[in-house]
């Protein structure tokens, strides 16, 4: 799930006003209000011609995990070599060079031309006319970037997307100048992946206040063991987003039908968690169907449980309690037998 961290309409006299939650407005630096499509767009006319966005407090720049850019923009292709529509440091950037859109994030590269295009033909951005340029990150497992919103690259990807440095994110230029635009731009709107998600998930299930102060008594034990083992709980914590890395990967890797049943499965799985029924014949439907594709892909790492337990093994369980949430404790034991039945049904 991906949530808006940046969105800058450059409406009135070009001005770098963000409109999303996180605020991210911009100080621009010798870049201009210009005539755009009805409204003020912004031009980057200089070498030194940008717009420079902090990292602010509200933590909209990291982590990031998956990214997707679009930027709606008009410029000359033939005006430099390297015309740069955004970058973060350290993170991301989205370019055009010698006439074709490319990307480069942590240690990935993909441009609109030979190997990466989908046909292997160059599909260069079209010059002197507002277009849409886009990024997609998944986060896992590729790089796309499209053109007036058509795929014109894609690439398998190492990793997910870096936080972005000290230096922040510019627009129209690299950070500290050097590789402008030299054009103009008339909207950026910038995602990331939703580091909240999944906290805001598990709390959409129906909870007494009993249940919130037992999860929180929980979580302060948790809290408690980590700060006294914490060599453990940052391997514990590497493990998980390493599997959960390997696993979001190789979903992202099947074909489009193989991701849309997994998908299916996710979405059987959330709509009992919501209405509260978390042990219902229909969350073991779920889980099973689940839990038995991927057996079958190959995605399922078998060692994962003994590698957790042999990291947890200091943690005094008995400093958990679930007896204020009794069908939490079913719900494992549902996930527990959908395994069994998974195991059974591989052999």
């Amino acid at each position: 799930m991906l949530e808006l961290i940046c969105q800058q309409r450059y409406r009135v006299g070009g001005s770098p006003v963000d409109l999303s939650p996180y605020r991210n407005h911009g100080v621009a630096i010798d870049a201009f209000g210009v005539a755009g499509p009805g409204h003020d767009a912004i031009g980057f006319p200089n070498a030194d011609s940008r717009i420079e966005v902090g990292l602010g407090s509200a933590g909209a720049w990291s982590p990031l995990q998956a990214l997707k850019i679009e930027v709606t923009a008009k410029l000359d292709t033939q005006a430099g070599r390297t015309l740069t529509l955004a970058a973060g440091d350290g993170a991301f950037e989205l370019f055009i060079i010698e006439g074709a859109l490319a990307a480069r994030v942590g240690g990935d590269t993909v441009r609109s031309a030979d190997a990466d295009s989908p046909d292997g033909q160059p599909h260069n951005v079209p010059s002197n006319r507002w277009t849409t340029l886009g990024l997609h990150h998944d986060g896992a497992a590729k790089l796309t970037l499209f053109i007036d919103g058509a795929l014109v690259a894609g690439k398998l990807v190492s990793g997910s997307v870096p936080s972005v440095q000290a230096g922040g994110v510019t627009i129209g230029n690299r950070p500290g100048g050097g590789q402008p635009l030299l054009g103009d731009i008339d909207e950026i709107s910038v995602w990331r992946q939703d580091p909240k998600a999944m906290r805001r998930e598990f709390l959409s299930r129906p909870l007494t206040a009993d249940q919130v102060r037992c999860w929180e008594a929980n979580a302060r034990a948790v809290a408690v063991w980590m700060a006294g083992h914490p060599d453990q709980a940052k391997a514990l914590g590497s493990l998980a987003s390493g599997q959960i890395h390997t696993l979001v990967r190789g979903l992202y890797l099947l074909s489009p039908a193989e991701q849309a049943r997994m998908r299916r499965h996710l979405v059987d799985q959330v709509k009992p968690w919501i209405a509260g029924k978390i042990t219902s014949r229909a969350m073991d439907r779920a889980w099973r169907g689940w839990l038995a594709d991927l057996r079958r892909l190959g995605l399922e790492s078998p060692n994962s449980r003994s590698e957790v337990l042999a990291l947890i093994s200091d943690f005094d369980l008995k400093s958990l309690s679930l007896d204020c949430d009794p069908a939490v404790t079913k719900f494992l034991h549902l996930i527990a037998r959908a395994a069994k039945a998974a195991d059974k049904k591989a052999k």
